[in-house]
């Protein structure tokens, strides 16, 4: 593989990881009320 292409995916990932480590992750209560939402088909609950 080009060593350049590898060296963009890595900055890629950082770059993903520090966004995603930006927000707060669940609770327990917070991940099973999302998933009873999403099973009953509130598709708002993408958007929030």
């Amino acid at each position: 593989m080009n060593k350049n292409i590898t060296i963009r995916k890595g900055q890629s990932v950082e770059a993903f990881i520090k966004e995603v480590a930006k927000n707060p992750l669940f609770t327990v209560e917070q991940e099973v009320e999302l998933a009873k939402r999403i099973k009953q088909g509130d598709k708002d609950v993408f958007t929030e």
